[in-house]
């Protein structure tokens, strides 16, 4: 798997060389990229080196332990992961490496559990660059995470700090948020979460929105659509405040 090849950032294509294939590994921030092998008394120190290190067809186990980690931009591809941090009041995940990129962008064939964590999004003047972004094919499972903004105590100064990203993007792709807190989220007028089905819900090959709506009845209806399984992102049990 490539790691910072051209730009820096952290491809997970499968590339058939240079894996290594561990069941389970270990982050810490203590641990070390350059001389840990993953386990738990040898970990990695970033996220990112743990998921190119992970046998990503099994579906991989990476245990995340206590403190902050800063994740630089990773693309999962056919990839099978489970991702668990210590717990969520001690164990944090944001992505000031490369914030007007993302995070996460899960693509075809990706199925990813992600649990116990602290997420906190960081500013972005871009307005594409969604922190975790689920396109048609990967599935995400995001449990018991409390998303925060970094600004708790006040409210940013909206001259200066743009949150133009949002939080996650779904794009035709499938899981759901469950038993999650959401807390004094900003945006700079975007939603923080977005979720957009094309091809199951209307008929994009015409600019017209009336024509796109009944093509989308008609799918609907037509007995051949039970039969199908259509794309569903849902949340249960999420709570928001401000």
């Amino acid at each position: 798997y490539r790691q910072n090849v051209g730009e820096p950032v952290d491809n997970l294509l499968r590339e058939g060389s240079n894996t290594t294939g561990l069941p389970v590994v270990y982050i810490s921030g203590s641990g070390s990229d350059t001389t840990g092998s993953g386990n738990i008394d040898s970990p990695y120190q970033t996220l990112r080196y743990g998921i190119a290190r992970v046998d990503k067809t099994k579906y991989a186990e990476i245990n995340v332990q206590q403190g902050v980690f800063d994740v630089s931009y990773i693309v999962a591809h056919d990839a099978k992961i489970r991702i668990k941090g210590e717990a969520y009041h001690i164990c944090t995940l944001t992505n000031s490496v490369m914030p007007d990129e993302g995070m996460l962008w899960l693509q075809s064939g990706t199925i990813m559990y992600l649990m116990d964590f602290t997420i906190i999004p960081c500013q972005t003047q871009n307005h594409d660059a969604p922190m975790i972004e689920i396109t048609e094919g990967a599935l995400i499972r995001i449990r018991k995470c409390y998303f925060r903004s970094n600004h708790i105590d006040k409210m940013p100064d909206v001259t200066k700090d743009f949150y133009n990203s949002p939080i996650i993007r779904v794009e035709r792709g499938r899981g759901g948020l469950y038993d999650c807190l959401f807390y004094k989220i900003y945006t700079s007028g975007g939603s923080p979460i977005q979720i957009a089905y094309g091809i199951d819900d209307m008929n994009f090959d015409t600019i017209d929105l009336e024509a796109r709506l009944n093509a989308s009845k008609t799918q609907q209806a037509a007995t051949t659509y039970q039969y199908k399984t259509p794309n569903k992102f849902e949340m249960k049990n999420c709570t928001f405040k401000q």
